[in-house]
Order: structure tokens, then sequence, then C-alpha cells
């Protein structure tokens, strides 16, 4: 919060974090810190910023919230300074330890007003580790992401599971 850097692994309950690029700050709730063994994305901006994340780590572009995932080359990210262009976005295997840590107390991730905590790792804008749970369940209620994850044959489907949510949600 006051300017420095510091190791995510090194950072603590009761740390201040950044959370925005207009000054905003957050007490650091709790830290993960584990091994992870397996794919992780590399990603790179056209100003020479890096991260290593795993898939489902959340990122802000200018129009969308993305997991790790499905950041592509020539999205423009949200940094500490402004805006910078993905040039590269790679896949690798990972063995060692990633971090995160929490910038919000605890919500349940089915909580329509949870919300998405953040804080900047390498001068990137990402989500914290409840992001993680509150956007993919954002994105379970939301009929037009789901019919985008799945072939047309199957919006009729997605349509009747959507409609039935609703009158179970009118009888209790």
């Amino acid at each position: 919060a006051d300017g420095s850097k510091k190791i995510i692994k090194d950072i603590v309950a009761g740390d201040k974090v950044q959370i925005n690029n207009q000054g905003g700050i957050a007490v650091v709730e709790w830290t993960n810190l584990g091994i992870h063994k397996g794919p992780v994305l590399r990603i790179e901006t056209d100003t020479g910023e890096k991260i290593t994340a795993s898939h489902n780590h959340v990122f802000f572009t200018e129009s969308a919230t993305k997991q790790a995932a499905e950041v592509m080359s020539g999205d423009k990210l949200k940094m500490l300074q402004g805006i910078a262009t993905v040039k590269a976005v790679k896949q690798g295997i990972y063995k060692g330890l990633l971090c995160n840590l929490a910038t919000v107390k605890y919500q349940y991730p089915d909580d329509d007003k949870a919300e998405i905590g953040t804080f900047y790792a390498n001068d990137f804008l990402v989500g914290d580790i409840n992001a993680q749970r509150v956007l993919r369940q954002k994105r379970c209620n939301d009929i037009n992401w789901v019919k985008s994850q799945v072939p047309e044959y199957m919006h009729v489907d997605i349509d009747s599971c959507f409609a039935e949510k609703k009158n179970i949600g009118r009888d209790l």
C-alpha cells in the first residue's frame, strides 16, 4: 500500500496492499501458499511485465474479468500504471509454490452482492483467491455465459434449466 514491493510469499495477514490505481488499499485477510504441480500460464505484456498464474487466476481487461486461461495476445490488461497489451501467453509446467491472498473476507460465492477482491501482483491487477469462486458462481448464474460454453443445440436445455431454477425460487 505504501508503494514498496514485496514478494508475495512474504505477505502475511494484516499487511496492507494496493487494490486499484487510485491508491485504494485493503488489509490482507489471509494468505495461501501451496505446492503446485501442473500447467501454468506465463503472461507477458508489451511493456515487459510478466506473471505466472494457474489457469483460473482472475485478471482484469479494459472490458471484462477473465481467468488466466482466457487471456489472449492483444488483450488490454489493467496494470498499476494503466493499461498494457498482452504480448504472449505461454503454457508451461510448473513445480513449486504458488501464492495467493484474500483482500476481502470470505463471501459465499452464490451471494449476488459478493465482491471480487483485487490486488496488484507484478504490477498486474488480479483477483484475490475469493475472486476465483465468485467469478465462477456469477458465470454459472449468467445464462448467456453458460450458453457460450456449449454447442447451440444444447441452448434449449439451458433455457429449460434456468426457467426451472426461477420457478423453484418462487415456490419457496
